[in-house]
């Protein structure tokens, strides 16, 4: 999530779960991973990562922040705390 966030902020490099998503879709799970199947802990990772950048970037492009945040609370949340653990690990550019 903090990875995924600091990304879609510009300040860190693209999440492997995001790259794997990409090179799963074109090439298919077993030549990436080297296996027929994902666990259940790397799609919902993938997914997370994924649903981070895209709120991300709606809430960039909202008219406004305040009436987006306002018409989506939870994503908000989200991405609130997505940031606060990558200001934690020290992966957002804060100059």
């Amino acid at each position: 999530m903090a990875t995924a966030y600091a990304y879609a902020e510009g300040s860190g490099s693209q999440p492997i779960e995001l790259r794997n998503i990409r090179l799963i879709d074109r090439f298919g799970v077993e030549a990436i991973k080297n296996r027929s199947y994902l666990s259940k802990r790397e799609v919902e990772s993938m997914l997370l990562c994924e649903n981070v950048v895209n709120r991300y970037n709606d809430r960039k492009d909202a008219e406004t922040w305040a009436t987006w945040i306002s018409e989506h609370k939870e994503e908000q949340e989200m991405l609130e705390h997505a940031r606060k653990q990558a200001e934690e690990r020290g992966l957002l550019d804060v100059t």
